[in-house]
This record gives structure tokens, C-alpha cells and sequence, in this order.
């Protein structure tokens, strides 16, 4: 896509929308990009005054046509239409509904032993869906899901802000682990380094990010990010939202860190504008999400670290 903004391409607008379709085939959350990705095409061009509507056509097409055999075979197994996976919607509910825990929403995969039988997880967890096909259940736990959402507004709005805390928090899962000793007993300054490098590395990046959004013209790719970037957080406010699943998204948010890092000189020199408070502000936002993360969500892991400094 960043080839495709460059140089106006009918050949990178296909190799665009083929790649979306092969993440899609991965993880089906990003299913839901192609349409939105083809609306930011319309638009780029509208402005732009381009009028190139073939190449969104050619970008659409590959898209469809990396998931269309994929969905062929599954309509064909199943029955009934089914695009790319049957579990979404059991996935959606299990997120929202009365048994979902508020916070670490995946944790509920650890609530119930699994037995050694060849049963799917979610059978022990949701026995109203036992007895249904694939794509039944499908179907029916996304009704049922949408159904609690409605009901429930508030508590899926608490789901929500919580699982963004979680989405875009300290990535955590390498630091639980050398605190639980998943990887023996390393000393107190081993772990004290790999907590500082996790931590500290992904801070300065969205540190230096925040600055380059505020600092830097953003170009059609920047937009793009943005909008990418908003989907797919927004996917995720819906399901599970382990803070490693930030991770795709750190290739475009490390374009905007390296402009605001080469940018550094005109940022300090422009202290007092709105910009740069606004860029601070930003840099507020993620530090209070990393503190409720670290000492709310994940506070025995805290009184564990500080247990080993002692």
C-alpha cells in the first residue's frame, strides 16, 4: 500500500489487496479491513482529484480473489455461506456475556480444565451452543452476543475501555513470564534488563510517534495508518485484547516515531505551540493507560517484582 500511495500503480494496488486477503486467511479480524481499506481509496483519490476508481477495483479484486477459494470450500463443507471462519462469533460471545471476566478478557480460556477428549475449548465454557454445526454456532453466538450488548450497554462499555487499557499497554507477556520464572531462576539484574529494554523501547517509540503525528505533514500513508489503526483497535474492543496484539501495528507506528525522531530539532524549538502540547497530552494518555495496566490490571505481578528487588 505505501508502494501503491508512492507511485499510483495498478500492480501495487493488487499486491495490496492480495496481502490483506492472505493477513485476512491468518486472522480473519482483518476480514473487515478490504471494504474499509476501499473506502479510503475512493476518498484518497476523490481529493486528489485522481479518479484512478480501476485501481480501487483492481485492489478489491485482490482481495476477493485470495479468500474466494478458501470461502468456496468452506460454504461447500458447512453447508451454508461461510466466509473464512466459523469460530468468530463464538469468539465474539464468548467475550460478551455474563460468564466474560471484565479484566484479561482471554483469561477466561484458563476458568476450566480442558479434558484430553477432541472437543473445541468453548464446548466447556458455552454448553447452549453444544449440538450445533460450525457455522450454527456461528451464527447463533454472534445473535446472542450482540443480544447482551444491547442489553447490557454499560457493562460493555467498561469491556471496552478496559480491553483498550489492555490492547495498548506495556507488552507484558515476555515480563509475566520472567517474573513467574518461565524461564528459570535468572537473576534480579537479568530480569531487571529485559523489563527495562520490553518497556522502555516500545514507551520511546510511541513517545517519539506522538510528536511525529503533531510535527510531520501526514501523507496519504500516515492516513491510511491512522485508519488502519483505528479498525483494527477498534476489532479488538469487541473480542480478546492481549497487549501482544498491538504488535502488527508497530511496522506503520515506527514510520511516524522515526519522522518525530529526525524532527527533533524543530519540536524543541516549537515548545510553546499547541502541537507540542497536544503531544504531550497524547504521551499522558498512554502513561496513565501503562500505570492502570501495570498496577491494576497486573498488580501481582508488581508485588512480585518487588518481592525478588527485596
Amino acid at each position: 500500500m505505501q508502494r501503491y500511495l508512492q507511485k499510483s500503480d495498478w500492480r501495487w494496488a493488487a499486491g495490496a489487496g492480495m496481502a490483506l486477503g492472505l493477513g485476512a486467511l491468518v486472522r480473519d479480524t482483518l476480514f473487515y479491513a478490504g471494504p474499509i481499506m476501499s473506502v479510503f481509496l475512493i476518498v484518497h483519490h476523490w481529493r486528489d482529484r485522481l479518479y484512478r476508481f480501476k485501481h480501487v477495483a483492481v485492489f478489491a479484486a485482490g482481495f476477493v480473489l485470495v479468500i474466494l477459494p478458501w470461502s468456496i470450500r468452506n460454504t461447500i463443507l458447512h453447508g451454508q455461506p461461510t466466509l473464512i471462519s466459523s469460530v468468530g462469533g463464538v469468539t465474539f460471545y464468548m467475550c460478551n456475556n455474563e460468564k466474560a471476566p471484565v479484566i484479561h478478557s482471554d483469561s477466561i480460556f484458563f476458568e476450566k480444565q480442558i479434558g484430553q477428549d477432541d472437543r473445541y475449548y468453548y464446548e466447556t465454557l458455552l454448553p447452549e451452543l453444544n449440538g450445533l454445526s460450525e457455522t450454527e454456532k456461528h451464527e447463533t453466538a454472534t445473535r446472542m452476543a450482540f443480544a447482551y450488548m444491547l442489553a447490557n450497554p454499560g457493562k460493555t462499555l467498561l469491556r471496552m475501555l478496559v480491553r483498550f487499557v489492555d490492547f495498548w499497554g506495556q507488552e507484558r507477556l515476555v515480563v509475566n513470564q520472567v517474573l513467574a520464572k518461565f524461564y528459570g531462576d535468572l537473576p534480579m539484574s537479568g530480569a531487571a534488563m529485559i523489563v527495562a529494554a520490553v518497556f522502555g523501547f516500545y514507551s520511546l517509540i510511541i513517545f517519539s510517534t506522538c510528536f511525529g503525528y503533531f510535527f510531520t505533514k501526514l501523507r496519504a500513508f500516515d492516513v491510511f495508518g491512522l485508519l488502519f489503526i483505528g479498525y483494527y483497535t477498534a476489532m479488538h474492543l469487541l473480542v480478546f485484547a492481549h497487549s501482544r496484539y498491538h504488535m502488527p501495528l508497530l511496522p506503520i507506528i515506527v514510520i511516524l516515531a522515526a519522522r518525530g525522531f529526525a524532527a527533533r530539532s524543530e519540536i524543541l524549538a516549537n515548545r510553546k505551540t499547541w502541537r507540542f502540547k497536544a503531544a504531550l497530552g497524547a504521551m499522558a494518555a498512554f502513561i496513565i493507560i501503562w500505570m492502570v495496566g501495570l498496577f491494576v490490571f497486573d498488580k501481582e505481578y508488581i508485588e512480585m517484582f518487588m518481592q525478588r528487588l527485596s
